[in-house]
């Protein structure tokens, strides 16, 4: 069992997690959000263009709606992901305009 510490005053809980992708195998840290009611992971286009990911490789057009109004963005299947000691392979959530 992974246990993360965190600060009751805090208005996130955030978490490590580790990202691996075509150009960098090992992986890369990210410091994650933890949402309790989320089923899906978003990652920051960035990272993903980082880690050798493209935005062609997408699986879905995907829209988050909150209080700010309608985000646009896709899924893409990743090599690995790994948080809170558990890895998995699969699809996250990426925050990007899709035009």
């Amino acid at each position: 069992m992974k246990v993360a510490c965190f600060s009751p005053k805090s208005d996130l809980i955030i978490v490590k997690g580790k990202l691996r992708g075509p150009l960098n195998p090992d992986g890369r840290l990210l410091r994650l959000a933890f949402d309790t009611a989320a089923d899906e992971t978003i990652i920051a286009p960035e990272i993903l263009d980082e880690l050798g990911y493209n935005p062609r490789q997408g699986e879905a057009i995907t829209v988050m709606r909150s209080v700010v109004g309608r985000e646009h963005g896709y899924m893409i299947r990743v090599e690995r992901f790994e948080c809170l000691g558990h890895p998995a392979e699969g699809r996250i959530r990426v925050e990007r305009a899709v035009s």
